[in-house]
């Protein structure tokens, strides 16, 4: 369920601005509720096209099993409520620099949490372009404690309208694992297509160079027939 309500504005620095409320409830084939969400937010537009939605945010959650956060944290059985506060800030696609910047904070079942998801992306031109993101996870729950480091690196070459290469490399500081792929695409003719996919993943931890770990190739292609 939502409900919302927009101002619109001219000569002024925003566009619109719009609060509202939202919920959402699920429940189980026995009509109790097993997890909840009620969150009011404001979101406003700049005239150039940027973004800022804040949403404070009422959670309830009732555990039926033990399971695990990263680093091996257990949330125990229990009904668990809790309040938090994201923000969102996306750039206009009119900007050299196109950003995307989530965070999440303060508290987590019955612990305390932050998480920052930030994305920059970067079209040098209609050839090259990449993206970088990074997220941060922090833990702080009273059966142990953890943070958690992703980092992400896409960079694409646009030959033709019809030929592609994507890569893509990737680490976290829990697994300790680097992850490399990249993917070939020719559309060589129309509805008919060659792709090629090659990845390679190693574990970073001994003390001399990378142990690998996985590496595979994949070639697929595909023609289209007319009757």
């Amino acid at each position: 369920v939502r409900v919302a309500n927009r101002d619109r504005f001219r000569d002024s620095f925003f566009r619109w601005i719009e609060e509202g409320a939202r919920a959402a409830v699920v429940t189980d084939l026995h009509h109790q509720v097993e997890s909840s969400e009620y969150a009011g937010y404001l979101n406003a537009s700049s005239t150039v096209g940027d973004q800022l939605t804040i949403s404070v945010i009422r959670s309830y959650e009732n555990i039926a099993h033990t399971f695990f956060l990263p680093g091996h944290i257990p949330v125990t059985p229990g009904q668990y409520e809790w309040w938090h506060v994201t923000s969102r800030i996306d750039t206009s696609f009119a900007r050299p620099f196109t950003v995307f910047w989530e965070t999440d904070c303060c508290e987590y079942y019955d612990g305390k949490y932050f998480r920052s998801d930030i994305t920059l992306d970067r079209r040098i031109d209609p050839t090259f372009s990449f993206n970088f993101e990074q997220v941060t996870t922090v833990l702080d729950m009273p059966k142990g404690s953890q943070n958690v480091y992703i980092g992400l690196l896409d960079f694409q070459i646009n030959f033709t309208p019809d030929m592609q290469l994507y890569t893509q490399v990737q680490f976290d500081n829990i697994s300790k694992k680097f992850a490399f792929s990249a993917r070939y695409r020719w559309e060589y003719e129309p509805g008919s297509d060659l792709f090629v996919v090659y990845t390679d993943g190693r574990d970073t931890t001994p003390v001399r160079g990378t142990a690998l770990l996985n590496r595979g190739i994949a070639i697929k292609v595909s023609r289209l027939l007319r009757f």
